[in-house]
């Protein structure tokens, strides 16, 4: 993983010479994050370019998942395998039946003390993998949410 500066800036550590090198990535910003690269020496490996701010942790918490369009009775099983502030990724059973800017409602646990229970309305950004989905939280009503969220991700 390699992550990028406020300035859109990357700096690559070849794995065969040891060479840094810093790049240019902002015209990747909000597409393809996985590139190949080329060392001076001739090694060609991939990198993975997180363009992420703020604290992100890695979770797998049981949810359940449903299209904003769709009635709350026809929910899915998904679960809850990364949080911030601003988003989650879910592993669904299927990610392929879901497009970009679908919006959905999830609904998941926190193992904090108090089980706060989180209901969130969120849109899809990419899909991962096929059997994953990357997503922002867009529901204006989310104050009380970021609230347990972030002592959450603070504290845990």
């Amino acid at each position: 993983m390699v992550y990028v500066t406020e300035n859109n800036k990357a700096v690559i550590l070849c794995p065969e010479c040891g060479k840094l090198k810093q790049i240019s990535v902002g015209k990747f910003k909000d597409k393809k994050h996985t590139l190949k690269v080329r060392c001076a020496c001739g090694k060609e490996f991939g990198i993975n370019l997180n363009f992420r701010t703020g604290i992100r942790k890695q979770i797998k918490l049981k949810g359940n998942y449903r299209k904003a369009s769709q009635h709350p009775s026809l929910k899915e099983d998904c679960v809850v395998s990364d949080l911030s502030f601003r988003g989650v990724q879910l592993k669904l059973h299927d990610a392929q039946s879901l497009k970009v800017d679908d919006e959905l409602i999830i609904s998941f646990v926190l193992d904090d003390t108090r089980k706060t229970e989180v209901k969130r309305k969120i849109r899809v950004c990419n899909i991962i993998q096929g059997d994953s989905v990357g997503a922002k939280f867009i529901d204006p009503e989310g104050d009380n949410y970021d609230k347990a969220i972030g002592f959450y991700l603070m504290n845990s």
